[in-house]
């Protein structure tokens, strides 16, 4: 039999036509749509789950599916006016699994899966990108999926063509459903894989993000704080990922929450991944902080881009929650009883590259990929450190008396006002890494010290100090200690004098009379801790003298500097200046601006 060139052409172009026709028939024979849920002659949607085994993809158990019927768009106004506004809909159906349904999660490779049925010669589009400018990418030909790797819930667009083209113009053919989840309550979610690791080895794993469902269809995820503050971004991933350190979230045991699948007219969908700790003990390695903020682990320096600090439960006072964050390696803290999590770069950078067939990242290939385990793991030691006052949150140095022991000045100057007061640890390093060292490990406590009425000293915590009281209640000895049960040897504790900050002069205008001249004088103590050093004394005619010098123009009793005046117009307009010490420093002076009164003398004498 001859055959012509042009029949050969033909022949071969029939094979390669059958060729792609059966292989795309045989992918799509993988999911098998059970007719359990709608009519043979309407589309509906089935949804279940699937594992991935080698490189054949064989459909699991179908778990749920309905009918799309094209008036469900009445139950929910707000979706349908959102799309008529954006896409010219008007209509859309919504289809949706119930999140009971997901509540067990996706244990392995176990993937979640939706499936169109009954097509009947309609093609199915999941937008991808800005309508008016790309076009849609279609999925006529298998199920879509919700994976780790890519999660194709939110807008399909169903049409009579094949062409994306068709889709993008109005017609009476093309049609809109709106695939999500029925949430019944806030802990609903997707909890995909499970990644293995020992002790505190925790590897980096991917968490989706913002990308993972294409950010221009009308559903969205959103990362949590955690992965958009420590993720690490993955090449070639076309924003779809993150690495994050595999700590469970705070509030679980063993997942990592990623963030929430946003749906407008359903409740938000939790997503994460599920961890297994296969053994609970840690070999921990010597941490080393060198110059120029540089770490070494074991001896090796490590790259600081992929350094992670973690939290490990009961190193901190006020809860058992775990953090991991990774550096900045310009500028970081590093806490008591925190460990450090190292990886390697190479390793990094050949472990995550991406495969792709069809501009598509392919599932089988992440399932494939191993979590990145960490190079090192040390324990942050204990530093030297000693207890500091603050005021108001802030650290305050304490200064040297020259004969020893420390003071601190505090202003009390205004009144009505509540000034806290607290203990801090501060290390003895000056290195700026350690400067919160201990601020989160122990409790501390500021404790007044006074002398009881039988000789014996007590101690009591103070929180505020109070600028309205006297300053007998304010000022005085005060130590710093740590809060019980708390105890580290690590910490010394400390005892200071507590003192006013700006000294304070009063002034009185006093009338004097042959009755009463006792008012011309000092009082050797004042408000129970100031101690009088000085007294100054400058007459009406100018004349000036001290106590230290001239102790022979006063008079002393048991509580009293009395200054003898010689006469009657020396009393009036002479300034007496009583200056007090409280604990060896300027505390207060109390200025009296003598008047004489000829009314107030009841014996109106002549002063000699």
């Amino acid at each position: 039999m001859n055959i012509t060139f042009r029949s050969f052409v033909i022949i071969l172009y029939s094979i390669a036509f059958l060729n792609v026709a059966l292989c795309r028939e045989a992918r799509h024979d993988r999911y098998k749509c059970s007719y359990r849920y709608g009519l043979y002659n309407h589309a509906y949607i089935e949804f279940g789950h699937y594992n991935y085994k080698e490189d054949t993809m064989h459909h699991g158990s179908h778990f749920g599916g309905m009918t799309l019927n094209k008036n469900d768009h009445n139950q929910y106004p707000i979706l349908n006016d959102y799309l008529k506004e954006k896409l010219g809909f008007n209509t859309v159906t919504v289809a949706y699994v119930n999140g009971n349904d997901l509540t067990k999660g996706f244990w392995g490779k176990e993937k979640f899966w939706m499936m169109i049925c009954n097509l009947n010669d309609k093609y199915m589009y999941y937008p991808q990108g800005d309508p008016n400018k790309e076009e849609f990418n279609e999925y006529y030909d298998r199920p879509t999926r919700c994976s780790l790797w890519t999660c194709e819930l939110g807008l399909y667009i169903m049409d009579n063509y094949m062409e994306a083209d068709h889709v993008l113009e109005k017609s009476a053919t093309r049609q809109a459903f709106y695939i999500a989840i029925n949430t019944h309550n806030q802990y609903d979610s997707l909890i995909f894989k499970t990644f293995e690791y020992e002790g505190e080895h925790f590897p980096l794993i991917p968490c989706p993000i913002a990308a993972w469902i294409h950010p221009t269809n009308i559903m969205k995820f959103k990362p949590n704080e955690y992965v958009t503050k420590n993720g690490i971004p993955i090449d070639h991933d076309r924003d779809r990922h993150a690495l994050v350190l595999a700590i469970p979230s705070n509030g679980s045991k063993d997942i990592v929450y990623c963030g929430e699948i946003s749906q407008i007219i359903f409740k938000d969908v939790h997503v994460g991944l599920q961890l297994w700790q296969t053994k609970s003990h840690t070999d921990y390695k010597k941490v080393q902080f060198e110059e120029d903020m540089k770490i070494k682990c074991d001896g090796n320096f490590v790259d600081l881009e992929l350094v992670h600090i973690y939290t490990p439960p009961g190193t901190s006072y006020f809860g058992n929650q775990m953090t991991g964050l990774r550096i900045n390696p310009k500028s970081y803290y590093v806490h008591s009883g925190e460990r450090i999590i190292t990886f390697n770069k190479e390793k990094y950078i050949k472990t995550i590259e991406p495969h792709y067939v069809n501009s598509q990242i392919e599932d089988d290939y992440y399932e494939k990929r191993m979590s990145i385990k960490p190079e090192c793991v040390g324990k942050v030691e204990d530093i030297d450190a000693t207890l500091k006052f603050t005021i108001n949150n802030e650290v305050v140095d304490f200064k040297n008396y020259p004969t020893g022991g420390n003071y601190i000045k505090i202003d009390v100057s205004k009144r009505n006002q509540k000034i806290r007061v607290g203990c801090e640890a501060v290390s003895d390093n000056s290195d700026t890494r350690f400067k919160e060292f201990y601020k989160f490990r122990h409790e501390y406590r500021p404790m007044r010290i006074t002398n009881t009425t039988n000789g014996e000293t007590e101690s009591k915590e103070v929180k505020h100090i109070n600028t309205n009281l006297s300053p007998v209640s304010i000022f005085g000895l005060y130590s710093c200690e740590m809060k019980p049960p708390h105890s580290n040897t690590k910490i010394k504790g400390s005892t200071f004098i507590l003192l006013p900050k700006i000294k304070r002069i009063i002034e009185k205008n006093v009338k004097v009379s042959s009755n009463n001249l006792h008012l011309m004088s000092c009082p050797k103590f004042y408000m129970g801790i100031g101690k009088l050093v000085d007294i100054d004394v400058k007459l009406k005619n100018g004349r000036e003298f001290k106590l230290r010098d001239s102790e022979s123009s006063m008079e002393e009793t048991r509580d009293y500097y009395i200054v003898k005046l010689t006469g009657k117009s020396q009393i009036d307009k002479t300034i007496i200046s009583c200056h007090y010490n409280a604990y060896e420093k300027e505390f207060v002076t109390i200025r009296k601006v003598l008047q004489y009164s000829t009314h107030d003398d009841d014996n109106n004498i002549s002063l000699p």
